[in-house]
């Protein structure tokens, strides 16, 4: 895995209604492994697809702390705030329409 590579010109939040499923998930962190894009997340956008991850049977949560354990040291600099992906990206309002994997009023369960 090559890890996490700042710098590349298309940036994208990724919210539990794309990291919630594993096909999705799997096909966006492969893009983003091959330096397609900058991938970002929040704590509370991993808290919630844990939750649902677990709430669904689709893992425990010994396997839910490895796929986050695993998706952080891949992609090392992608855990930060909202307001840090903003500055990142060089906008005053939160990323949206293609720049933003997911949608408003999305649900991942």
């Amino acid at each position: 895995m090559t890890g996490y590579v700042p710098g590349v010109a298309f940036r994208a939040v990724l919210d539990a209604c794309v990291l919630y499923p594993f096909s999705l998930r799997d096909v966006l962190l492969r893009l983003a492994e091959r330096e397609l894009y900058d991938v970002y997340w929040s704590d509370r956008i991993l808290a919630e697809m844990t939750r649902n991850l677990i709430a669904n049977d689709l893992t425990d949560q010994a396997g839910a702390e490895r796929l986050v354990r695993l998706m952080s040291r891949t992609f090392d600099a992608a855990a930060v705030s909202v307001e840090a992906v903003d500055r990142r990206a060089g906008h005053d309002q939160p990323p949206q329409g293609p720049t933003r994997a997911g949608g408003r009023g999305c649900r991942s369960r």
